[in-house]
């Protein structure tokens, strides 16, 4: 029984996921957003990675996320396993006091560059922690212009980070940021435009069977319903007649 369950809901998701109709792209604004984060997020990164790496420690997506929402733990348990074997060559106390003043000392730097490049990029946001659930939460504060400001500990989910400690933004991420500029349909509308699509083509097709029999087409002067819902285009080579759906009459 569950098996069967399951199967009949598949091809029901794959349909609901195929008929999102985007209204609009915003693909100016979500542009801009990707040229701020190319050139304000990623180098404020690099610098953050190369710190790390100055210190013997091989950054990961996993240890700059957590530092830049404020938990230094990962970093700190990754720097004490590198100076471990450091450590074991003093004997004396005073010695093992001083490694252990250095380690201190990087740490306090490394935290205070880690507020000083994000805090200027993710506001306040950094310090009290508070996050967006996804990207698409992040962009309803966008302004009048469309603009997104970078003000949002969640810009880190579209970083990667190399096997080489090298930050970037990979593909998917790209994707990610386009779609979620993208303004879809809501499901009423999904359904009102299926409707005009059926509508259209079957009047495409009921002007053809006119048109086959010699019978008048007064679509140049259309009805105000008419003009609204569908938009009607005559081939220049074969004269036909073609109703194709208006989308913006519904949306």
């Amino acid at each position: 029984m569950t098996t069967t369950a399951t199967k009949a809901k598949a091809p029901q998701a794959e349909e609901t996921a195929k008929i999102r109709t985007v209204i609009r792209q915003n693909r100016d604004q979500a542009e801009q957003f990707l040229t701020d984060y190319q050139n304000k997020y990623i180098p404020a990164l690099e610098k953050a990675c190369r710190s790390i790496k100055e210190i013997g420690v091989t950054p990961t997506k996993a240890i700059v996320v957590q530092a830049i929402t404020g938990d230094f733990e990962p970093l700190e348990e990754a720097y004490r396993e590198v100076m471990e074997a450091d450590m074991l060559l003093f004997k004396s106390p005073a010695g093992r006091a001083a490694m252990e003043d250095i380690f201190k000392e990087n740490i306090h730097r490394i935290k205070s560059q880690f507020e000083q490049l994000f805090t200027g990029i993710v506001g306040n946001n950094w310090a009290g922690g508070n996050t967006y659930g996804t990207f698409e939460e992040l962009t309803y504060t966008r302004d009048k212009d469309g603009n997104v400001p970078l003000d949002s500990i969640s810009l880190a989910q579209f970083f990667d980070v190399s096997d080489e400690g090298a930050p970037f933004m990979p593909e998917s991420a790209i994707e990610a940021v386009l779609d979620a500029f993208r303004d879809y349909a809501n499901p009423k509308a999904e359904k009102l435009l299926e409707a005009q699509k059926k509508a259209a083509n079957a009047l495409t097709a009921f002007a053809k069977a006119l048109q086959d029999a010699n019978l008048s087409i007064p679509l140049d002067v259309p009805a105000f319903f008419f003009r609204r819902y569908f938009t009607p285009e005559q081939s220049e080579e074969s004269r036909e007649w073609i109703i194709r759906e208006n989308p913006e009459g519904i949306l």
